[in-house]
């Protein structure tokens, strides 16, 4: 089964962001606000994300801390796709794991939900082609300039997550939502993820318009976008996608 064609929680219709929206945000469920995260706010999003399960990576943390999480994307709502993904090819060529480093905490997106108070109560999680992907495809041979498509139109969805006190409002698809129209905007086509089998989740996943593939059953790039990529999930994993339209 193909991935759906639409933003998951939304009308298929994908408004235009800017910079400034980004920062400033949208109203969600219950008076909160979706924005990306402000000055001060990391602890308490990575807080939030434990609750997910997620592991904080020291590439992720120097990311975090540096503020170079989503660097990249307000040059690619501003000045388009091809300026994005010319910055990043630039980043990248500099040929230092600092750089290639830097270049992927570039399109990495970190919401944070605000309630009517003022508290912080939801927060995801969003990557370009995790490095161990990448590593298997540069084993197999795949050309650098695949590599560099691939790394600008495929999303992770890491990790979405919502304080227990705010949960059943609409939240975390709603973080899902503006994450998609985010990165649809910037040209990427393919949004994927996984969870435990048993979670529960699917019903989740698939109730914000996200296809669930069944246990063990591999996503493969190369049907959606032409691309040399699979991904197979670890054992009593599922994977859910959808793919844009555009």
């Amino acid at each position: 089964m193909a991935p759906s064609r639409k933003i998951p929680g939304g009308s298929g219709r994908i408004p235009t962001i800017t910079p400034e929206r980004l920062a400033r945000g949208w109203s969600g469920p219950n008076g909160t606000k979706i924005r990306t995260l402000a000055d001060g706010e990391a602890d308490r999003w990575l807080e939030l994300l434990e609750l997910a399960g997620v592991e904080h990576e020291d590439v992720l943390l120097s990311a975090l801390r540096g503020g170079a999480l989503g660097w990249l994307l307000p040059l690619g709502l501003s000045a388009g796709r091809k300026a994005m993904k010319h910055r990043f090819l630039e980043t990248v060529l500099e040929r230092t794991e600092e750089a290639a480093a830097h270049a992927m905490a570039g399109l990495s997106v970190p919401l944070i939900v605000q309630d009517r108070d003022g508290h912080l109560i939801g927060a995801l999680n969003a990557v370009s082609l995790p490095p161990p992907v990448v590593a298997s495809a540069a084993d197999r041979g795949v050309p650098f300039e695949v590599m560099i498509e691939a790394l600008t139109t495929v999303v992770k969805i890491r990790a979405v997550a919502v304080d227990e006190q705010a949960r059943g409002q609409g939240i975390g698809s709603a973080l899902l939502t503006r994450c998609l129209q985010v990165y649809f905007q910037l040209g990427f086509h393919l949004a994927y993820g996984h969870f435990r089998a048993g979670s529960g989740l699917e019903v989740f996943y698939s109730g914000c318009g996200f296809d669930v593939l069944a246990e063990q059953s591999v996503l493969d790039f190369g049907v959606y976008l032409g691309l040399p990529f699979r991904l197979l999930p670890e054992e009593g994993e599922r994977i859910f996608a959808c793919v844009s339209e555009r």
